[in-house]
């Protein structure tokens, strides 16, 4: 008898997993589950459209759980995981040391993706919801809004809580929760952050510099990047990782620091700021910050050091402090923390509880930072499963 294998959630990890058996055992039957009505729905949001599928380098310490990256990792390169998505047909592009489908557009590499899909005659059920399932013997039962089907393997790659508008709402959390597992936590991942200080003014102006997140006195992460004024607090990719690390770390009492001008000490900036003033007076702001940005940096080193002199608006742009109230929701998440634990799982990402059951993908309580990290987390935790399938 043919084996059958199940895979829950037309995810990215799952578009991979259901790759990687069909192509070692093409005599395998299987099927790719979804509740939404077209395959890789995530994916075709990602990168801003162009499909982020790997950093430039894979970095351990991207990750909440930089040891379970590396064992899942086993030892691979990119250079490893380029060749083998090469021979699924998929070429990758380098742009700005992150990798692309060569084509550079989503919407046409899920295009891909479904038509090999096709091609190795994989069985896809759409707008199928997943109720339950259980073992019978050496198989599992699924349970699902168009019937029940019965498999040898079962892989949940049904990804987290973000973005539920792109399928991942979490709500097989609660069929696994029956079924014993600990679901660790979820929270957002990779969001905006709203912050106690009024922002509304400086809505939409982009400045480059450095963040550094400080939780209890300490700082936990500092990135460069652009930082994006939203009507109600911070953005842009430096932000959403710190968010991320504030997530991590509980959402501890925290500050955001921004250095607007890394690349010069503070000496160096008053120096440049006295020469500015010499020639321009009192608007030697306006050619270095957007006029409401300018304001509000004046108005910042007036409250904090009593006075706007150029020793003080040097001072407040090299460190501008803020304070984060919360986070954006889920629907404005790129990725859940949170999910199934390493404990619940073995080096194969298989059950300790049942034999024959994997996760892989987003459900795995390992999230990483922007940059691709998360789909190379599904392409590595795929490649993993079907190891051992």
């Amino acid at each position: 008898m043919k084996k059958r294998v199940g895979i829950v959630g037309a995810s990215g990890a799952g578009i991979y997993a259901s790759l990687f058996i069909a192509r070692s055992h093409p005599e395998y039957e299987i099927y790719l589950f979804d509740h939404k009505n077209v395959l890789g729905k995530k994916l075709l949001a990602t990168g801003n459209g162009h499909c982020n599928l790997l950093p430039g380098e894979l970095d351990q310490k991207a990750y909440r759980y930089p040891d379970w990256f590396e064992l899942v990792r086993d030892g691979r390169s990119n250079k490893d995981l380029i060749r083998l998505l090469l021979e699924e047909g998929i070429a990758l592009k380098e742009v700005n040391h992150l990798y692309y489908p060569e084509s550079y557009n989503a919407p046409s590499f899920v295009s891909f993706l479904e038509k090999k899909i096709n091609e190795k005659k994989i069985h896809v059920c759409l707008e199928t919801e997943i109720t339950d399932y259980q073992s019978k013997g050496d198989v599992y039962r699924l349970s699902t809004s168009k019937g029940v089907y019965e498999l040898d393997k079962i892989v949940f790659a049904f990804g987290g809580k973000s973005q539920s508008n792109l399928g991942s709402d979490g709500a097989l959390f609660g069929v696994l929760e029956k079924h014993g597992y600990r679901i660790n936590p979820l929270s957002p991942g990779l969001t905006p952050i709203q912050t106690k200080e009024a922002t509304k003014r400086l809505a939409g102006i982009r400045h480059e510099g450095k963040l550094k997140l400080v939780v209890k006195g300490k700082t936990a992460y500092e990135e460069n990047g652009e930082i994006l004024f939203k009507k109600d607090g911070l953005s842009g990719i430096c932000v959403m990782n710190a968010e991320s690390i504030w997530a991590r770390n509980g959402f501890e009492t925290a500050e955001l620091h921004l250095d607007f001008y890394p690349n010069l000490r503070e000496a160096e900036l008053i120096d440049k700021l006295d020469y500015l003033k010499s020639v321009s007076k009192d608007f030697y702001l306006d050619s270095m910050l957007v006029g409401p940005l300018n304001d509000y940096v004046m108005e910042g080193a007036k409250r904090v050091y009593g006075q706007s002199d150029v020793a003080s608006v040097a001072k407040t742009l090299k460190d501008l402090v803020f304070h984060p109230l919360r986070c954006y929701g889920f629907e404005d998440s790129q990725v859940t923390i949170g999910g199934i634990g390493k404990e619940e799982v073995d080096e194969y990402l298989q059950s300790k509880k049942e034999k024959g059951i994997f996760f892989i993908g987003e459900c795995l309580d390992n999230d990483g930072l922007c940059g691709g990290n998360n789909l190379a987390w599904c392409l590595l935790t795929a490649l993993k499963a079907k190891e051992a399938i």
